[in-house]
């Protein structure tokens, strides 16, 4: 339905484009128009989609002449015209991206020279031909909803395009020999019969279809490339021939009767998505020296429950998320740990490895059955979510870390205690809200932010000691710590924010520093029935008022007259009343404020 509209949201765009340009010059314009005819300018090497933004209504146009100056079409150029055909002139090399599309054209001569065919160039279109270019030895593809059920392509065919047929209804493809290129996702799912040329040198991920009943391991390339097995079948084991060093990315993806695989020392990288969705794949043996494995290269394989990995250096994204491992050794040497990279995995216990930098986002969330986790010296960030919602009970984080990502270990249920390193200076938002179980934890003096919902939730949280660098607490930082009894607040502190002790009703008294800016909604709904401000001034006037008032009494105590001393003692008890007014007025208001 959308497609449909792209006609009309593409003149209602250059309708906007000509409001917002200035208007050409008429001997600046590429093109002039002469009874229906839009005619390019000898000498013009290029035309762009902008070169129109002043035509106005396209619907005019019949027909279109090109100089035999022109060397490149550009995207969208005659996209929307309504042209019936067009000769394109000796000497063109590229025609960009949709540069025909949705137009009227409904016949085609390509010429010789051009070497180059953008995506979707004649979309929508009313051509039915199969396009070949660069002097017929690529195939752009077939134009058109009509492609006949057997297509036989011509001798000398060096290249498939990519999507060149995938949105046909084609049922059988004669390749000649010498075809050495067919293109990702070359070929629709209603394919059923094909031969495979021996002088292949490059398939593309996804360029066959399954169904394809080839029955047999697809090797290409001289045996160096493996694309993977072509058949809805799949045996029970599949051995991969030493000597591939190159799996196409999905090669085996989808395979519901896989159950072991091997891989020979010969092969490198595990491209994306090699095994996903293999349902009942067990058993993996990996080469000695694999240097990566892929995005979801495992992913959903849910009877995966142990791996070796001798030796790898990037684990990507998801690579061995929503499967059923168990138990996983990585090797020193590992550098990189994507995101998701073992999320909703099985995982009992793992040991990171000091090579490991960084660990990806959200690289082991939910993973439920994880209880114990070791961080060894070299560990840098551990990233955003990265453990949450985890069965973590025990983690020993090294001294090398130094950020937390925001919500790190958030609804970490079991876990219990936590000792942060002296190297880290900032735990993140989020970072432990919802550890129910949390009793403990250790904050050093390197840590300056705590950040917004850090503890929030945590409903074992005892006590918590903040160090003298903290110079701010987020908001709601601690709300609904419903067993938080004690808190020690640094004098360097600045600031409380909202809700920031909100829901702790055992939190009875608190002493801040009289220059920390509190937020009126700090405390709200808390149980507070002691708040003082502790500050080197109010010392100092007590101080000043009992070196008054005491030699005073002191006197009075060794017979010195009264009626000396009186005026005196009686002046230290109005400036004692005066101070302890103004200071019950002030306590007044803050808690008004903060009630209020």
């Amino acid at each position: 339905m959308l497609l449909n509209q792209i006609p009309i949201l593409s003149l209602l765009l250059s309708s906007l484009l000509l409001m917002v340009n200035p208007s050409k010059k008429q001997e600046d314009l590429k093109y002039v128009i002469k009874d229906s005819t839009l005619i390019v300018k000898d000498g013009v090497t290029e035309i762009e989609q902008e070169d129109f933004w002043q035509l106005g209504d396209r619907k005019s146009i019949k027909k279109v002449v090109l100089p035999a100056s022109l060397r490149r079409i550009g995207g969208h150029a005659f996209s929307s015209f309504y042209i019936p055909s067009i000769d394109l002139p000796e000497g063109l090399t590229s025609i960009g991206a949709f540069a025909f599309a949705y137009s009227s054209l409904a016949s085609i001569h390509i010429s010789s020279s051009v070497d180059s065919i953008g995506e979707e160039a004649f979309r929508g279109s009313p051509l039915h031909a199969l396009i070949l270019y660069d002097n017929g030895r690529r195939c752009y593809g077939w134009v058109g909803d009509s492609c006949p059920s057997t297509l036989v392509l011509p001798d000398g065919l060096l290249a498939i395009d990519d999507e060149a047929f995938r949105y046909t209804s084609l049922q059988k493809v004669v390749l000649p020999d010498g075809l050495q290129s067919i293109g990702a996702s070359a070929f629709p799912n209603s394919l059923k019969e094909m031969n495979i040329p021996t002088t292949l040198c490059s398939i593309g991920d996804y360029a066959f279809p399954h169904t394809i009943p080839l029955n047999q391991l697809l090797l290409y390339d001289h045996g160096t490339k493996c694309y993977g097995w072509v058949d809805t079948i799949c045996p029970a084991k599949i051995v991969v021939p030493e000597g591939v060093t190159f799996l196409n990315a999905g090669a085996f993806a989808d395979f519901k009767q896989l159950v072991e695989v091997v891989l020979p020392e010969s092969l490198r990288n595990i491209r994306s998505s090699t095994f996903e969705n293999c349902h009942r794949l067990e058993r993996v043996v990996l080469p000695s020296q694999i240097d990566t494995i892929g995005s979801w290269a495992f992913r959903y394989c849910s009877e995966l429950r142990n791996i070796n990995i001798p030796s790898v250096k990037y684990i990507a994204d998801g690579a061995f998320s929503d499967c059923s491992l168990k138990r996983i050794t990585l090797p020193e040497g590992l550098q990189t740990m994507g995101t998701y990279a073992f999320a909703d995995s099985h995982i009992e216990q793992i040991v990171i490895p000091s090579s490991v930098k960084t660990i990806g986002e959200n690289a082991f969330y939910k993973c439920d059955f994880l209880r114990k986790v070791v961080l060894q010296e070299g560990v840098d960030t551990i990233g955003s979510y990265a453990f949450s919602s985890s069965g973590i009970e025990e983690i020993c984080i090294p001294g090398s870390v130094r950020s937390l990502g925001d919500g790190v270990f958030r609804n970490c249920y079991s876990l219990k205690e936590v000792v942060l390193p002296p190297s880290v200076t900032e735990i993140g938002n989020d970072a432990f809200s919802g550890c129910g179980n949390l009793e403990r934890i250790t904050i050093p003096n390197s840590v300056t932010v705590i950040g917004v919902y850090a503890f929030y939730g945590c409903r074992s949280l005892v006590s918590v000691a903040l160090p003298d660098s903290v110079k701010r607490i987020e908001d709601k930082t601690f709300r609904y710590c419903s067993s938080l009894e004690k808190v020690h607040l640094p004098a360097s502190l600045e600031y409380i924010g909202a809700y920031a002790f909100e829901g702790c009703p055992r939190l009875e008294k608190l002493a801040i520093g009289r220059n920390v800016e509190v937020h009126r909604d700090a405390f709200k709904t808390s149980f507070l029935t002691w708040l003082s401000y502790h500050s080197f001034e109010a010392w100092i006037l007590a101080f000043l008022l009992l070196s008054i008032i005491v030699p005073l009494w002191i006197l009075r105590l060794i017979g010195y007259p009264w009626e000396k001393g009186c005026l005196y003692v009686f002046i230290g008890f109005i400036v004692l009343l005066v101070l302890l007014f103004l200071a019950f007025l002030a306590l007044g208001k803050m808690l008004a404020g903060m009630h209020g």
